[in-house]
């Protein structure tokens, strides 16, 4: 019955976010409505065309977990052996590749789980990945202080040097990658060349990712935030580590990914959970906003 009740509110929730527009809304912190267990430490998060999310886990067998949206566990990617999974990518013909971190290689299976083919990344460390409109796959190595551009098949287009990169991401025409420690996020051309940097706020920074109209997130290890910014470098609002409506005080959040209609999900490293967030209304929704998250709460 709670999780009827938290799909409920999670669909009407949207329905207030659609009226007031989910870029307006982002550009403040999002409103927690829930949360439910990813089965292990979810390092990366993706979703795909059909809403499925998908769950990367560190120190264990499973390369990914697949899940509804209101945390239904749908399946998971076993390609045998001790893996530890980052980044996560969605190809055109919405098959999922994920970065396998020790065996420096990327694996690709079916919407279905069905294993498809791998690349080897070459390099010491295959972490986080983004994925551009041509199916390119940018793969950072944050111990060679790479990133590395192959086609979906594995040839290595070019690569170049980034101190330390952590999350890396693609939107726009241009390569988002997120130092690790040094506290910047350095801005690239699809081929390498630099564009810019901005400083990021972030001390331990882990997935980096884009929802398509100008916004990057950002997730922390080391402060345990959300960070939200402009693709100019804008830091528009940062989240944690304390979430009001949580019911754990030590929150690490280092994994996000927003979909289509600004719903956000992000993944807490310390308690092994998704957490679930929508817009937060402007103030002309926000009493009707309000009346709607009491009726779902004393029912």
């Amino acid at each position: 019955m709670h999780r009827l009740l938290l799909n409920a509110f999670l669909v009407a929730c949207v329905v207030v976010a659609a009226v007031i527009g989910p870029r307006e809304a982002m550009c403040q912190p999002p409103t927690f409505i829930g949360s439910w267990p990813s089965g292990g430490l979810p390092l990366g998060l993706a979703l795909d065309a059909s809403g499925s999310l998908y769950v990367a886990d560190e120190h264990n067998a499973v390369g990914l977990r697949v899940f509804s949206q209101g945390g239904v566990p749908m399946g998971t990617f076993n390609p045998g052996g001790f893996i530890e999974s980052y980044g996560i990518g969605i190809l055109s013909d919405q098959s999922i590749i994920f970065a396998d971190y020790y065996g420096n290689r990327v694996l690709r299976y079916s919407a279905g789980g069905t294993f498809l083919s791998q690349f080897a990344t070459g390099g010491t460390r295959s972490a986080w990945l983004a994925v551009d409109e041509s199916d390119n796959v940018y793969v950072t190595d944050d111990q060679e202080d790479k990133v590395r551009k192959f086609t979906s098949s594995g040839a290595l287009l070019t690569q170049w040097a980034v101190t330390h990169p952590s999350g890396v991401a693609y939107t726009n025409g241009q390569v988002f990658v997120t130092e690790m420690f040094n506290g910047q996020i350095k801005v690239f051309s699809p081929t390498g060349t630099p564009q810019g940097s901005f400083a990021n706020g972030a001390t331990f920074a882990q997935e980096l990712t884009a929802n398509g109209t100008g916004q990057l997130y950002l997730g922390d290890h080391g402060t345990h935030q959300l960070r939200c910014f402009s693709t100019d470098g804008t830091l528009l609002w940062t989240l944690g580590p304390n979430v009001p409506g949580y019911p754990f005080a030590s929150v690490d959040l280092v994994s996000v990914v927003q979909a289509p209609d600004g719903t956000l999900f992000a993944g807490d490293f310390n308690n092994r959970n998704v957490l679930i967030f929508v817009p937060t209304p402007v103030a002309t929704a926000r009493n009707s906003f309000g009346a709607l998250k009491a009726r779902y709460r004393g029912e």
